[in-house]
């Protein structure tokens, strides 16, 4: 390679100098000039001392671009194509607060709709467990959302956040309202205290028939509704006063216990002043029914009888059968 060091005062390389396509021109030392003939496709230039040159081609590093010198004012000029390489951040150990991905953007049309973050997956076939999104702490997954566009927060937190938020506690979904919080998991829903437990399928639900007007149904099943004492485990030792209606239309108050509780008293017992009051539309039907079986004997009823017209009151008597009817008098007998 022949240089000519000045013509016309301006420093010049001879074309004959390079002799194919691609070709560099380095050196091996201090005023040495030397070609580096062009490498492969995809290749890159390398740093490599053991080369008479300095350098040589090789094989981009697995990762794509890494140990990047910061610039305060990077210009990248066109969207970045990894050439099917991810891109790694790494930030190391820091002791200030600092993003590891700033993003910062004017939107200024408001006939376009814009989007800050977008991934684009073609899944032409994967795992049902792929994730969109997997954010960590510690190597250890926090939040994530699968394939199918759900949001799973798998780190489950033992201490409440200190303002509204949404996650996991204990393992089970949780709405946090400051101290006051919301649980939801497969059997267990816990309103702030109030606890709903299922038992897997939907044989009771609380719904709203009207306003102001909360209905337990099931089309198709009669419900019943239990209120227990401090005995309440109904697979065994139970106290409870037990509501319910059968598919006739016939409505149950009672008292129940199993196992080591007792049945109590029905008791009714109005305000001060106050009285219990029970009225009937329907007449010449009986209005209270008083039944009882004992010593074998047939079912005895009592029960209270307004004739029509409400001219004459009777209490009407039924025993094994036979029933007779007391007439009652309507006026104070003081």
């Amino acid at each position: 390679m022949r240089l000519i060091g000045n013509r016309l005062g301006t420093p010049f390389v001879e074309e004959a100098t390079f002799d194919a396509k691609g070709d560099v021109l380095t050196a091996s030392a201090n005023d040495t000039p030397v070609i580096l003939a062009v490498g492969s496709n995809d290749q890159v230039m390398t740093a490599d001392s053991a080369q008479s040159s300095g350098v040589k081609w090789a094989a981009a590093a697995a990762g794509g671009i890494s140990n990047v010198v910061e610039d305060t004012s990077p210009q990248l000029g066109a969207r970045l194509d990894t050439n099917n390489f991810g891109i790694d951040i790494s930030q190391g150990t820091i002791t200030d607060p600092s993003a590891g991905i700033n993003h910062s953007a004017t939107w200024n049309d408001v006939s376009d709709t814009f989007t800050a973050i977008k991934s684009n997956v073609t899944d032409t076939a994967s795992d049902a467990s792929s994730l969109l999104l997997d954010l960590q702490l510690g190597g250890s997954s926090k939040a994530q959302i699968t394939k199918l566009g759900v949001y799973k927060s798998v780190g489950a937190n033992t201490s409440a956040p200190s303002g509204a938020a949404f996650g996991n506690w204990y393992g089970s979904t949780a709405i946090f309202f400051g101290s006051t919080l919301v649980t939801m998991n497969a059997s267990t829903w816990n309103m702030g205290g109030v606890i709903f437990q299922m038992d897997g399928g939907n044989s009771a639900e609380l719904r709203s028939d009207a306003n102001h007007t909360l209905g337990l149904r099931n089309d198709g099943s009669a419900q019943t509704f239990n209120i227990y004492s401090d005995l309440g485990n109904p697979a065994s030792n139970y106290e409870r006063l037990s509501t319910s209606m059968d598919t006739s239309g016939n409505a149950t108050l009672t008292t129940e216990a199993g196992g080591t509780g007792s049945v109590g008293n029905l008791i009714l017992l109005p305000g001060a002043g106050k009285h219990v009051e029970m009225d009937k539309t329907t007449e010449d039907v009986p209005f209270i029914n008083f039944k009882a079986t004992a010593d074998g004997d047939a079912t005895s009823a009592i029960s209270t009888l307004t004739t029509s017209g409400s001219v004459t009151h009777h209490i009407q008597i039924s025993i094994n059968g036979t029933t007779a009817w007391i007439p009652v008098s309507t006026t104070d007998p003081s």
